[in-house]
């Protein structure tokens, strides 16, 4: 018993996180972007807005449906603005943040008149389970209070739903509270549960790819982002574009530790990775790959290689307040076209010492295996 107790309050302090953390929706949408998956993803969403346009005008049809020329032109008017939604959705560019609540409040509120609309309440009630696919769709790429706002919203349709089949003129009290039920475990319960545990999951998913002292990518995180980032930047403009990848190793780093201690030596990690960060593109990768091993991958043209190592050296060796330390550094370049037959080559870069020497990553050990950038 208090194993489940203690079970459910690690499970309450998680929830607390969950619904007090600002939702990144860029890293959300990072994340099927890094894996090829964004447009697929578009077209999905912009088939549901399709699907929504079809039931409105399909459901005219029927003796079930809307009644009076007012009701039927309503719902005329909400397919085609979700035709003009799957369109936004099929040929433009992701939506901002604004513009995706305001495709959620849209969509709540048309499918929520088009169901009222119906002339037979369950056929109505029935047609709310479109709003699942809302839910989906906040699950994934919003956070827990617009999913809360939306489920809020989604209670309040279902409560109309309610009383009219419970005390409307063929009234069944106990039709509208099963259904009523029915209605709370899918629209409620489900995306709830569905997103805390997307949001544990992707926790768990940026963890196994993050240093957890410097934040930094980690060699796994480096090697999962390598190849989307390199092909991202396949049509760059920068002329004799040029993949540079760096690697760093703090000189006499394990002195540090014996001298100051290892809580001294993180503090080095800490304070080395934030200097490269900072002197470095924020669109570059950026990753610690061994004790006091770093790497940095970025896109550049060949006169900017010996720049950016140069900035690196000399921020990891500015002044500090304690343990100052110094850094060396071997460089790698590869001309960007033939970077996808080069990448074992790359990936030599951040193997261990104990398997390569980073000295085969320079360019002089390199020259004659590469293809020059130049």
């Amino acid at each position: 018993m208090l194993t489940r107790l203690r079970e459910l309050l690690a499970v309450a302090r998680l929830a607390r996180v969950w619904w007090s953390e600002p939702v990144d929706y860029d890293a959300q949408i990072g994340y099927f972007a890094q894996r090829g998956l964004l447009g697929g993803v578009q077209l999905l969403v912009g088939g549901c807005a399709a699907l929504l346009a079809a039931i409105s005008i399909v459901i005219q049809l029927s003796p079930a449906g809307p009644s009076t020329a007012l009701a039927r032109g309503v719902s005329s008017v909400f397919a085609v603005s979700a035709l003009v939604w799957a369109l936004v959705w099929w040929f433009g560019p992701w939506p901002s943040r604004a513009t995706s609540i305001a495709f959620i409040i849209y969509a709540d509120i048309g499918i929520s008149v088009v169901a009222l609309l119906d002339s037979n309440r369950l056929a109505g009630f029935f047609g709310l389970n479109a709003l699942l696919l809302i839910s989906v769709y906040a699950k994934f790429f919003e956070g827990p209070r617009v999913l809360a706002l939306h489920t809020a919203w989604v209670l309040l349709v279902i409560g109309v739903f309610a009383a009219d089949i419970a005390w409307g003129p063929h009234g069944d009290p106990y039709l509208a509270l099963a259904k009523t039920l029915a209605a709370i475990a899918s629209f409620v319960v489900v995306p709830a549960v569905v997103q805390f545990g997307i949001w544990v999951m992707r926790n768990d998913a940026h963890d196994s790819v993050t240093d957890q002292l410097t934040g930094l990518l980690n060699r796994r995180g480096l090697n999962l982002r390598i190849e989307s980032f390199l092909a991202d930047r396949a049509h760059q403009s920068i002329a004799g574009a040029c993949v540079t990848v760096l690697v760093i190793d703090l000189d006499r780093f394990k002195n540090v530790n014996d001298t100051y201690g290892h809580a001294v030596g993180d503090a080095v990690l800490m304070r080395s990775a934030e200097r490269i960060r900072g002197v470095v593109r924020s669109s570059a990768l950026v990753a610690r790959v061994g004790g006091e091993e770093f790497v940095v991958v970025d896109v550049t043209s060949p006169q900017q290689v010996l720049g950016i190592s140069e900035r690196i050296r000399a921020a990891i060796a500015a002044t500090a307040d304690m343990a100052p330390v110094t850094a060396s550094i071997g460089v790698a370049s590869i001309a960007l076209p033939d970077f996808p037959g080069e990448m074992r080559i790359l990936n030599r870069c951040w193997t261990p010492r104990s398997n390569v020497p980073t000295t085969r990553c320079s360019r002089q050990s390199e020259a004659a295996a590469m293809p020059p950038c130049a």
